[in-house]
């Protein structure tokens, strides 16, 4: 933290509350752009299973790799609900009232 008396006399306690009100929307816009990214991961790696083969079959068709690939998408969704369900919170209640869920969501 700074010293009082470094803070400028322009600032006060009302915009610093104003400041922290806004970084709410900002996760979430962080947290959809992730998802967006991890989807695309999961498309590439989905692609690259069809594509190479190990042990003289496709990686698509070993187990393990459905079983991640299906884990994958699990945490995916939830994430997904989560961030959705923050978003509808931030809309509806506002930023003080959504805040556990934007915690969570972050």
């Amino acid at each position: 933290m700074y010293p009082l008396e470094d803070i400028p006399d322009t600032l006060n306690v009302s915009s610093v509350a104003d400041l922290q009100g806004r970084l709410g929307p900002g996760r979430l816009y962080h947290c959809m752009r992730l998802i967006g990214a991890a989807e695309r991961g999961m498309l590439l790696m989905a692609q690259r299973a069809l594509n190479r083969r190990t042990f003289g079959k496709l990686i698509a068709q070993h187990g393990s790799f459905l079983s991640d690939l299906a884990r994958c998408r699990i945490e995916l969704e939830k994430t997904r609900l989560l961030v959705l369900e923050a978003a509808d919170q931030l809309g509806k209640h506002g930023n003080k009232k959504a805040r556990g869920i934007l915690a969570m969501a972050k």
